[in-house]
Parts: structure tokens; sequence; C-alpha cells
């Protein structure tokens, strides 16, 4: 009698061995040369991310270096109600069991198979194979006609801090739109909102804001990893219907978290053309590699973008357009001033001190005690942190905590001096505000806004030298409005020109993005 069990490990030796030699043909190597290239073997990188990685890219796609033939058809979007500003959110359960559309059915249908396949498989590419199998079965969207200069659908993916990016470029698009300047007489704007917060930044510049789901990474563990897969799937799965039902011509996104993959995700099923908008080229998210085209903030970064990573199609855009976004913020007298503040907080003059994603939690017994040794005005905004963990570590009468989600753009604008353990998006607003500012250095040992902090002059130093970086401080120098405009205008042109015929980035570049990755998270656990 043949062991039953031993034929089942002996048939999963032989898939596991199969993949890999088919992901080895796949890119033109051999395992010494992966293992050379990228610093680890296959199995080492299937280990990494919690399942085979060659039938993850397959069922996402990325191993096609070429679009298929126009062999799909544009889909029937009868189904889809257009609604002016209103956010859609797809939570299947909310569907009428009992309506007759033949869309929703087959929406609950497809809900059903992903799930059970998700039970089967406990992976994210078997539910990606069914979520890609049911588009191409039901003739998924092709790409709209680009020779026809009517109407430009454009979708803009990001989280809340992105938003702060892609706001400008939307403004300016419309402004341009309203004065002839496009290729194109309407532009719609679609949204595909990520987390919490971000649909409220979103829906006043879109046609149609679409909610895609949230991060999940902070309460990943490995026990959970199958149940974070399900989440993710679903997530894909809810930026793909929102796509496939607006006939995106060219989906841009921003940032480095679960907002770009997802959406891009959903653009490669879709074959959907993509700008993505990178800031952070130490840590960014692996499925940038398949975007058509690439912006980034300085001609060194597009020089690290195209030797590090192998990427092709990076463009230098001479700056951050969050930087415009906050300036904007000031003019329209949108902060509270600072008579607000000292009636509010009792403090005419004081120290605010951010403790930011570039902090942990051993930091800050450290840090506290340290601050409550200045002997100044000071309030801290715990934000990342439990706000009584922070309360019971100062013991200082002139330190207060505040609550983790405050107006820290007023806050910072009315500030002595700021302290912050935080990224870009801090040190972009410090560089605007003009506020005496040190950086702390955190964990992180490469990191675009330690880069960005250098060339405004801030100083970033470890905690033990607040206190003398303090004694000799200036306002940040540079002029990061001024260059942000500039990186919005350059945006916008890509927009209006976007070359369709762009390809993709190759799977190397895919591996050495999640391979640098991963070694930045294991580097700073």
């Amino acid at each position: 009698m043949v062991d039953s069990k031993n034929s089942k490990d002996i048939s999963k030796k032989y898939n596991k061995n199969n993949s890999v030699e088919s992901l080895l043909s796949e890119i033109g190597m051999d395992a010494d040369e992966f293992k050379k290239e990228f610093g680890v073997s296959v199995d080492e990188f299937d280990d990494d991310i919690g399942e085979s990685v060659y039938q993850l890219l397959d069922e996402l796609d990325l191993l096609d270096e070429e679009y298929k033939d126009n062999q799909v058809e544009r889909a029937n979007t009868s189904g889809f109600s257009l609604n002016s500003n209103k956010v859609e959110d797809f939570n299947l359960e909310d569907a009428d069991e009992d309506s007759d559309d033949e869309y929703h059915s087959q929406i609950r249908k497809i809900e059903k198979q992903i799930q059970d396949n998700l039970n089967d498989e406990e992976s994210i590419s078997g539910g990606i194979k069914t979520v890609r199998d049911f588009f191409e079965e039901n003739k998924y969207v092709s790409q709209n006609d680009h020779d026809i200069d009517e109407v430009r659908t454009i979708a803009f993916a990001c989280e809340i801090a992105p938003a702060k990016t892609i706001i400008p470029v939307i403004k300016l698009l419309k402004k341009l739109e309203s004065e002839g300047k496009l290729h194109w007489k309407t532009t719609r704007i679609i949204g595909l909102a990520h987390g919490k917060g971000v649909d409220e930044l979103l829906n006043q510049y879109c046609d149609v804001v679409y909610y895609i789901g949230q991060g999940r990474s902070a309460n990943q563990s490995d026990s959970g990893r199958f149940q974070l897969a399900s989440l993710i799937l679903r997530d894909i799965y809810k930026a793909t219907r929102a796509m496939i039902g607006e006939q995106i011509d060219l989906l841009v996104t921003c940032g480095n978290a679960g907002d770009v993959r997802k959406s891009i995700s959903a653009a490669k099923l879709l074959r959907t053309p993509v700008l993505h908008i990178e800031q952070d080229i130490y840590n960014p998210i692996e499925i940038i590699s398949q975007a058509n085209l690439i912006t980034v903030p300085s001609k060194d970064y597009e020089y690290y973008l195209k030797i590090q990573y192998g990427l092709r199609n990076v463009v230098n855009i001479g700056g951050y357009p969050m930087a415009a976004y906050v300036d904007n913020e000031i003019k329209k007298n949108k902060l509270v001033s600072k008579e607000e503040i000292t009636e509010k907080y009792g403090f005419e003059h004081y120290i605010l001190v951010l403790l930011g994603g570039d902090l942990k939690k051993e930091d800050l017994t450290d840090l506290i005690p340290l601050i409550d040794g200045f002997d100044y005005p000071t309030l801290i905004a715990p934000y990342r942190f439990d706000k009584g963990y922070v309360e019971d570590l100062s013991k200082s009468s002139k330190v207060k905590i505040l609550d983790n989600y405050v107006d820290i753009l007023s806050l910072t604008n009315s500030a002595d001096a700021l302290i912050y353990g935080a990224g870009m998006g801090m040190t972009i607003e410090a560089g605007v505000l003009k506020v005496p500012s040190v950086k702390i250095y955190g964990y992180h040992v490469f990191h675009s806004s330690i880069n960005l902090a250098k060339e405004l002059n801030i100083p970033i130093v470890q905690i033990w030298d607040i206190p003398r970086a303090l004694r000799k401080l200036y306002p940040p120098t540079g002029d990061i409005v001024k260059d942000g405009q500039e990186a919005i205008y350059n945006i916008v042109r890509l927009i209006n020109n976007f070359d369709y015929s762009l390809k993709k980035g190759n799977i190397r570049s895919t591996f050495k993005i999640w391979r640098a990755r991963s070694k930045f998270r294991k580097s700073h656990k």
C-alpha cells in the first residue's frame, strides 16, 4: 500500500522544484547566478515572503514582458452608477441579495470563489488567479483609444500622506483643462482611497472616490498570514472592480505602502498604464517595477533607481509636490493662530516634539526624561505611540502630552523649535514653515528624509545630542516650495504627454526591490 502522506510530500516537493526551475528559466539564470545576484536562494526568497515567488508573480502577471495582443474587449459598465463626489466602499456584504442586477450576481459569485480558494490554498496567489480568471472570462476592460481627445480618465491611488502630493497635481490638471491646455477636453478624476481620512481629502477634487482598503502590516504576524492574504486579496479585488468600471486611461500612484501594491496589481490585471511618483528610493515597494514610468525628486535619485534596481523609465521632476500643498494650506489661512494655541495649551512659547515612525518604543525611555530636563515649555505629540505610556514617562510640569491626532501643521508653525523622529512628510513641513528643527536619527540608516534634511540644513542627531543641537539652531534653508511647484508642473507635463508605448520594468527589477525592501524591514526590527 502507498503511504499517502509520503506521496503528498513527494508531490509537494516535485511541484516546488518545478516552480523553482520555471522561475529560473523565466529570468534566464541558474541557481548560483540567482543567489549571487540577490543574495539568497529561491527557497530563501520564498520563505521571505511566505509563499512561492513564481506562483505569486505568475498570477500577478508579472512574468509577462509584453502586453498581450488586443484580445480583450471593453467591459459592459452599465451596472455602475457614477455619482459625482460619492465615496464607494465595495463591501460585498452590503449588496442586495435580491437584486436582479447580473453584475452584482457575478460579484457575489466571484467573492465566494475567492474565499473558497483562499480557504483551500492559504495564499494570495490562488485568490489572484481566481480574480484574474473571472475578469478574463467576463472580458475585462481594454485601454481607451488614446487618439480620442474628448475625455481622459485618470485614477489616483494614495494613502493620507501621499494624498498631499497628489492633490496639487489634480488641481493643476483641472486648471489647465479650464484653460484648454491639455490634449483632451475633459478630465475625469477617480480617487482610490487607502486608509482612514483619505476620502475626506480627495473627495472635493475627484469625480468619484472608491475605498480600496487599508494597511495591514501593523497587525501582521506569521500566524496571521492567511488572514492577511485574504484581506490583501480582497483589497486588490476592490481596486480592480473600481478601475474596471471607470475605463481608466492612466493610473497615478504615490508612496510605498499597500495602496501602491494593490492598485498597480489591479492595473496589471486590466492592462492599465501606470505612472508612479517615488519619494523614498531606499525603501520602495517592489510592484513599482511594473509601472510604465517612475518619477523621482532629484537627478541623484534617478541614477540610484536605474543603477540599484535596474529600472529604465525613471524621470527627475526636481522636487517634492507636497511642499506646494503645505504652502497653499498656509496661504489659505487654514492654520490655527498662535493666540488660539496659547489659549488651548497655556504656552505662548514652546518646543514641539513629534514621536513618529523613526522611533521605537524603547527610544522613549531615553528621550522623554531628556525632554523633561530642558526645563522649557514643551508639547509632545505621541502620534504612533500610546498617549498614556508617554504620560507615564514624563515627570515635568512644563511638558504636556497631546492627543495622538492633532493639527501638527498649526502646532509646528507656532513652535519656537521642532524636534521630530519622523520621515519625509515632517521634513517637508519643517522646510516649508522654516521652523528651526532637529531630526532624530532614529533607526533609519538610509532614508530619503535624511538626505532632504541635510539639503535643508536640518541637523540630524542621536537622542543624547539633542541638547547640543538646540543650542545652535537656525531655520531650514533652501527653496523647497519653488522646487515643489516645478515638480507639480513636470508631473502634469508627463501626464499630458504620456507615452503609452513605454514598457514596464523587468522581473529582475522586481526581485531586486523585493530583496532590498526585505533587508530594510529586517534591519529595523
